[in-house]
C-alpha cells in the first residue's frame, strides 16, 4: 500500500508538471510566433526608387603610388555623374543598378615632388607621365542599412548608414596631351605590347566596388544619400603604365607618336636636384639624330605588382515609387 501510494504520488507530480511546462511553452510559444511574426517584412512594403547621383572621381596607381590607399592626389580631382534603380527587397537589404561616367587624371609633374627622394619622387617627376581617363561605369551592388525598417515607405527610418558592395564592368580608354592634340595610349603599345606579335589590354575591364553612406529622408518619397565608394580594379593599365620602357628602336622613328608618349623624361631638362641620381641615356633613331633620355629599354616604367583603384565620392538622390502603383491593397 505504501509502494502504491509512492507511485500514485510520483504519476501526480509527472502530471502537475507537465501541465504547468505545457503553460509556460505556451506563453512562451505565443510571445516566440509574434516575435517571428514580426519579424516578417511584408512583400507589400517593397518599393522600386530611381536616383541621379553626381560627384567627383579620383584614380591611384603608378601615377600616385602613395603608400596609403585613401590618399588621394586632390588636385587631380574630377566629375563624375550617375543614375540608378534600385529595389528595396527587406527590412535592411536593397538592389541596386547603375551607370556612371567620370574622368580620372593623373601626372607625374603635379604629384611627384622634386625635391623628395631622388629614387622614388624624384624619378617619378623626371618620368613626367600624364593621362586623363573618362570611365563608362556599368554596376550591381547590395546595400545593407544599418538600421531597420519592417514598415511601409512613408513610415522608414529617418535616417541610416549603410554600407554596399557588388561587382561592376567598365570602360578605360587612357589617353594623353602632346602639342596640343590628344591621343588613345592603349591602341599605341606604349610598353611595347604590339611588338612581336603581341596584343594590348582590354578596354573593358571588372572592377570589384565597395561603398559607406549615409542616407537621409527628405519628405515622404524622396531620400538623399551621401556615399563614398572605392574601385578594386582587374587591371593595372587605367593609366597606360605598368611594366617596363619598350626599346625605341623597336616602336619606330622620333616622329612615331608611340616612342614620343612612351617616355616623356625627352621633354624636359631633369630637375638640378635629382640630376646626378637619373639621365644620360641616348637614343639614335633611323635618321641618326641623338635624344637624351633618363630612362632606357627594359628599365622600370611602372609597378606591376599591384592593381589601380578609382575611388566616387557624392551625393544621390533617389525618388520611391509608391508601393500602391504595384499592390492595389497598399495602404500605406
Amino acid at each position: 500500500m505504501k509502494k502504491a501510494h509512492y507511485i500514485l504520488s510520483f504519476v501526480l507530480l509527472i502530471v502537475l508538471g507537465n501541465a504547468s511546462f505545457s503553460q509556460v511553452y505556451k506563453k512562451q510559444d505565443k510571445k516566440f510566433r509574434h516575435w517571428q511574426s514580426a519579424q516578417h517584412f511584408k512583400t507589400k512594403y517593397r518599393y522600386w526608387m530611381i536616383g541621379v547621383s553626381a560627384g567627383t572621381m579620383n584614380y591611384k596607381g603608378d601615377l600616385n603610388p602613395k603608400p596609403n590607399l585613401f590618399s588621394m592626389d586632390v588636385k587631380q580631382t574630377r566629375w563624375n555623374l550617375g543614375a540608378e534603380i534600385s529595389w528595396r527587397y527587406g527590412p535592411r537589404v536593397t538592389y541596386r543598378t547603375s551607370f556612371s561616367v567620370g574622368r580620372i587624371e593623373g601626372s607625374d609633374e603635379i604629384s611627384a615632388d622634386p625635391y623628395g627622394d631622388v629614387y622614388s619622387e624624384g624619378a617619378r617627376y623626371t618620368r613626367n607621365l600624364s593621362f586623363k581617363n573618362d570611365i563608362y561605369e556599368f554596376k550591381a551592388d547590395i546595400i545593407y542599412d544599418y538600421f531597420e525598417n519592417r514598415k511601409s515607405m512613408r513610415r522608414r527610418v529617418a535616417w541610416s548608414p549603410y554600407g554596399a558592395i557588388g561587382v561592376a564592368l567598365f570602360y578605360s580608354n587612357p589617353k594623353a596631351e602632346y602639342q596640343g592634340r590628344t591621343y588613345a595610349l592603349r591602341e599605341l603599345g606604349t610598353e611595347g605590347q604590339l611588338l612581336e606579335g603581341g596584343s594590348v589590354y582590354s578596354a573593358f575591364q571588372v572592377a570589384i566596388p565597395f561603398a559607406v553612406g549615409i542616407r537621409y529622408k527628405l519628405n515622404s518619397v524622396f531620400d538623399i544619400s551621401f556615399e563614398f565608394g572605392a574601385r578594386f580594379t582587374l587591371t593595372d593599365y587605367l593609366d597606360d603604365v605598368s611594366g617596363l620602357y619598350a626599346d625605341k628602336t623597336k616602336l619606330g622613328n622620333s616622329d612615331n607618336i608611340a616612342v614620343l608618349l612612351s617616355d616623356r623624361s625627352i621633354e624636359k631638362p631633369v630637375h638640378p636636384h635629382i640630376s646626378s641620381q637619373v639621365g644620360g641615356n641616348q637614343w639614335t633613331d633611323d635618321d641618326g639624330y641623338s635624344y637624351t633620355t633618363s630612362y632606357g629599354a627594359g628599365e622600370q616604367r611602372g609597378n606591376a605588382k599591384g592593381n589601380d583603384w578609382y575611388f566616387v565620392t557624392g551625393f544621390h538622390l533617389t525618388y520611391i515609387f509608391h508601393p500602391k502603383t504595384y499592390a492595389g491593397r497598399y495602404k500605406g
